[in-house]
Parts: structure tokens; sequence; C-alpha cells
């Protein structure tokens, strides 16, 4: 929900802060990828989590982060 919230601020500062067009083309590319590649890398250590140890793991994995956090 957050970052739903987050990323009209996060556009707006590329934007305003890559005022060349190449510059702002590199800088919308990579917001793209990072999301995109993330998804990716989710889905596929989710299905490694799945078929190794079981379903409950891909659950417990977040648990530390949530400790950090």
């Amino acid at each position: 929900m957050f970052a739903t919230l987050l990323a009209p601020a996060a556009l707006s500062l590329i934007t305003v802060t890559f005022t060349e067009s190449k510059e702002r083309a590199k800088a919308f590319g990579i917001y793209g990828a990072i999301p995109g590649g993330g998804a990716a890398i989710t889905l596929i250590v989710g299905g490694v989590l799945t078929e190794s140890a079981s379903w409950r793991w891909c659950l417990l994995v977040n648990v530390p982060f949530a400790l950090l956090t």
C-alpha cells in the first residue's frame, strides 16, 4: 500500500532530477526494471522453496525481514 502511495513521488523526483531526455529515459528504464526483476526473482525463489522444502517456508522466509524492520 505504501509503495502505491510513494510511486508518484518517486516518478516526480525522477522527472525533476533528470532534465535531459536521454538521461530521463534511462532513469525511467531503471525504475521499471527493478520491480520487474524483483517480481521475477520472487517467483523463482518461491517456486524453489515450495519444491525443495514446503509451502510453509514461503511464509517463514519473511520473518527475519519483519523482525529487522
